[in-house]
């Protein structure tokens, strides 16, 4: 849910869990423009939009999703996706959630995720962090989207689906400081995907005055890395 707890709807594909004690009604929308004019024609495109909604009974949420890529630097055609998503908070420490997805595009995809989030009031050892969450998730398990592409191998009857199916995570994420309309904080997670590839991912996130948020945050991909295909950009 990133460093300082700001969950969106679209978290739910990595811990459906998430959004468990969302107290009030969200909207979420966002668009990006993919551009390379210097080796394509064309450009692409994303859109997202998703809201959570809470109830007596849970939080409920659901998102649509598409993805327009008529690009060869970026071969992963047109799709679109629907999640739809239930959390609960068992305890004021505890969390769960499980998720449907399924969507059409080069290919047709279908399957469901599942995770928890558990808040220790603080971990004896790490006593500098403030509202420490570990959260773990077991996503795509199902048939997911395979695009008619290459790997980073360079071979196309290689590859698994994007993305992959049946992929563990694990992740923490903690405040490291607050002072007066000043926050900042961290975190980190490691996912596993098919249990082929090991990821590695951390953030850091600055909330000013409640009102403006900045946020950063780097991976490791030790398949890309070992292929030399890696992006070290943060």
């Amino acid at each position: 849910g990133g460093a300082l707890s700001a969950v969106h709807p679209g978290h739910v594909s990595v811990t459906p869990a998430l959004p468990a004690a969302e107290q009030r009604a969200v909207i979420d929308a966002a668009y990006t423009a993919l551009i390379a004019p210097d080796r394509n024609k064309n450009y692409g495109q994303a859109a997202n939009i998703g809201t959570i909604i809470p109830s007596r009974y849970g939080v409920f949420t659901g998102v649509l999703q598409g993805v327009f890529v008529p690009l060869e630097d970026m071969p992963l055609k047109d799709s679109f996706t629907v999640r739809a998503a239930y959390a609960k908070d068992i305890t004021d420490w505890l969390y769960v959630g499980v998720g449907l997805y399924g969507g059409y595009g080069y290919d047709w995809f279908l399957g469901a995720d599942m995770g928890f989030v558990y808040l220790p009031e603080k971990i004896r050892w790490l006593p500098f962090i403030k509202k420490p969450r570990l959260g773990v998730s077991l996503t795509g398990m199902g048939k997911n989207y395979k695009p008619e592409t290459i790997g980073i191998n360079g071979s196309s009857d290689k590859i698994t689906s994007f993305p992959s199916m049946f992929t563990p995570h694990v992740g923490f994420s903690g405040t490291l400081f607050e002072v007066k309309h000043f926050a900042g904080g961290f975190s980190t997670d490691l996912s596993f995907p098919f249990f082929q590839n090991l990821v590695f991912d951390a953030g850091l996130q600055f909330l000013i005055a409640d009102t403006i948020c900045l946020s950063t945050g780097w991976q490791i991909n030790l398949r890309e890395t070992l292929a030399k295909t890696a992006s070290w950009y943060p």
